[in-house]
């Protein structure tokens, strides 16, 4: 007996589950700091690789230098560019340790090839908008940056990793 209520294993299950959700919760928020750490480190190596190509180019455009050597820098700046790529998969790798819940992949990822062009994918947004469902362009970010511009801004959708702390509108 327990405050005058007898200790049953519904009680008891309970209490384990309540126990459970909170490791949980603990885990994946120590998970995302973690993927944010990650992230960050990844663009430190973009940051440094560009400001470094930029002033290694600059110094060779000054000096007149022959072509093999601006191919050398451009090289050494996509060789930087891989190992930021690097991080920023294994930083998607952290991020989907565990299993998302609905509200983080809910929302319609339209595509403006495969949905009837751009007026496919405004017909879409307006459904979104009306079932208050997020939207996201599916890929090709240039291809879609126009007809993304012109969607009310409620239809659009957040960050594909939504976190509390980084719920940004794209």
């Amino acid at each position: 007996m327990h405050q005058g209520r007898p200790i049953t294993r519904e009680r008891l299950l309970g209490q384990l589950t309540m126990v459970e959700a909170n490791a949980f919760a603990f885990s994946k928020t120590i998970i995302e700091y973690l993927a944010w750490g990650v992230e960050f480190a990844a663009a430190l190596i973009i940051a440094i690789a560009a400001a470094r190509a930029t002033w290694q180019s600059l110094r060779l455009f000054a000096a007149g230098e022959p072509l093999p050597a601006k191919v050398a820098v451009r090289l050494t700046r996509g060789r930087w560019s891989a190992v930021a790529l690097e991080f920023e998969l294994a930083a998607d790798v952290l991020n989907n340790a565990f299993t998302p819940t609905w509200s983080d992949i809910e929302k319609l990822q339209a595509d403006c090839t495969r949905c009837g062009g751009m007026s496919g994918f405004i017909e879409a947004a307006a459904l979104c908008w009306a079932h208050n469902i997020p939207l996201s362009s599916h890929c090709g970010p240039s291809m879609h940056l126009h007809v993304c511009c012109s969607v009310p801004r409620r239809a659009r959708g957040v960050l594909p990793r939504p976190c509390p702390d980084r719920a940004h509108v794209l």
